[in-house]
């Protein structure tokens, strides 16, 4: 089996994706988590791994034409026209991502292991064992402890993962929305729900200045720190929204 990391060398030098492991990505609203996990999945799959992708954020069509935009380069959300025109394009596209061991799922289920069987259904009919699968976002498969002051049971949905993980000996990573009450307050393991943190085998910490606090527009520069287990060391990426890629400094995705 290809060993599980991600497209960007100074990221792989703070991340393990072993098997039976959990791995929590947290940011603050608008950041690029969602982005920088599906890049994770896209790279994975390239390299032959079987791979999930599961989010309850956005529907299938908008999904897979994130996908796309990071695969192949090209501004879809603004209609960037590819070299040799659309259907050229379309045609050549649909059966390369098909070949892909990526299975992209857009969940209305409300627990990991509820969206997690039906994620599966496909693999498993193509003979297929999932060996990574990234759930994005875990608020949307968490239940309320109040329903009133939507505060969320995330011990429930993590243990949920844990078990999961274990059981079928495969990598989850898994993202999670930090909080902080001003843009001057520094990112830590406080502004992470604690059950998310104690449950979590390791927790990157993605930051891009002035992401979710500023109106103006967000750095294109991301900074990449892990909480736990704690490690000085930073790393930087560059984020290209309208392509849904990060890419590393030293080598491009």
């Amino acid at each position: 089996m290809p060993l599980l990391d991600t497209p960007w060398p100074p990221i792989n030098e703070m991340i393990d994706l072993r098997p039976g492991s959990v791995t929590t990505v947290a940011s603050l609203p608008t950041a690029g988590r969602s982005t920088f996990t599906l890049n994770m999945a896209l790279h994975n799959a390239l390299k032959g791994t079987c791979t999930l992708y599961t989010s309850s954020e956005i529907d299938a069509e908008s999904l897979t034409e994130k996908a796309v935009s990071a695969l192949y380069g090209i501004d879809l959300r603004h209609r960037e026209a590819p070299l040799g025109g659309w259907d050229v394009f379309s045609a050549r596209t649909k059966a390369e991502v098909v070949s892909l061991p990526l299975y992209l799922h857009a969940a209305t289920q409300e627990t990991p292991e509820a969206a997690f069987e039906a994620g599966t259904v496909t693999s498993g009919q193509r003979g297929r064992k999932v060996r990574l699968w990234v759930l994005d976002s875990l608020a949307h498969f968490s239940p309320f402890v109040h329903a009133d002051d939507g505060v969320w049971d995330f011990e429930q949905s993590m243990t949920q993962l844990r078990r999961i993980a274990e059981r079928e000996q495969m990598a989850i990573v898994v993202t999670a929305c930090a909080e902080n009450q001003s843009e001057d307050e520094l990112l830590t393991l406080e502004h992470v729900p604690s059950p998310v943190v104690k449950l979590s085998d390791q927790v990157l910490m993605l930051h891009r200045e002035g992401a979710y606090w500023q109106n103006g527009p967000a750095s294109d520069v991301a900074i990449v720190t892990r909480l736990k287990p704690e490690l000085e060391k930073p790393a930087t990426l560059r984020f290209k929204p309208r392509l849904c890629r990060f890419s590393s400094l030293e080598i491009d995705i």
